[in-house]
C-alpha cells in the first residue's frame, strides 16, 4: 500500500504504465487492510498531490487514491476524518471540469455501492 502511494505521487515518475498499475493496485489493496493504517500511509501524500498548485495529471492520480480510500472505506472514513470529505466536496467543486467530472464518476460509485448504509444515516438527514 505504502509503495503503491508512493510510486503514484512521486513527481519524478513518467511511467504512465507503471502508474497506472499502482492505482490499480492502490485501488483493490487499500479495502483490504486496516483504516486507520491506510489513512498513516496515504493520506498525507494524496493530500500534497491533489492540491490546486499541481499540474492536472498529478491531480487526477491523487483524486483517484482518495476516491479510492472513500469508496473502499464508505462512511467511516467520513466519520473518522471529516477533512475527506472536504477534499472531496472539494472535488466536486474545482473550477477544472476534468475534476469535477472525476468527482461526479465518483458519487455515483458511492451511491450505488453504500446505499444500504446511507439511508437512515443521521449525517445525511
Amino acid at each position: 500500500l505504502n509503495l503503491s502511494v508512493k510510486i503514484t505521487t512521486d513527481e519524478m515518475c513518467q511511467n504512465e504504465a507503471l502508474i497506472d498499475a499502482w492505482l490499480v493496485v492502490f485501488q483493490n489493496v487499500v479495502g483490504l487492510v486496516d483504516y486507520d493504517y491506510a489513512y498513516m500511509v496515504s493520506f498525507k501524500a494524496i493530500e500534497n498531490t491533489i492540491d490546486r498548485k499541481n499540474p492536472l495529471p498529478r491531480r487526477l492520480k491523487g483524486d483517484k487514491l482518495l476516491m479510492a480510500l472513500a469508496l473502499n472505506f464508505g462512511e467511516h472514513c467520513f466519520e473518522e476524518h471529516k477533512d475527506i470529505l472536504r477534499k472531496i466536496q472539494n472535488i466536486c467543486g474545482d473550477t477544472n471540469f476534468i475534476i469535477r467530472l472525476d468527482g461526479v464518476q465518483f458519487l455515483n460509485q458511492y451511491l450505488l455501492r453504500h446505499k444500504a448504509t446511507l439511508i437512515g444515516n443521521p449525517r445525511l438527514e
